[in-house]
């Protein structure tokens, strides 16, 4: 299942995850899932990777289940 940025509300979209080093990214939520440079990733793994952050980063509820629907399918 292909998550958008639209599927998200517009605070999820505006947040940077919190990297590694503990300085935000250069990308939004939304700037990820819209990235053509990660299609190569698979949606599985871009699904994944966004309910972490906003697992992580304060996501509300709605989103956060959707992305979690969307990775055990």
């Amino acid at each position: 299942m292909r998550v958008s940025k639209y599927d998200l509300c517009s605070s999820c979209r505006e947040i940077r995850p919190i990297m590694n080093g503990g300085k935000p990214s250069d990308m939004t939520v939304g700037e990820l899932l819209d990235s053509k440079g990660n299609a190569g990733m698979g949606y599985f793994m871009i699904n994944q990777m966004v309910l972490t952050y906003l697992e992580d980063d304060g996501g509300c509820p709605t989103c956060t289940n959707l992305l979690r629907q969307a990775v055990q399918s």
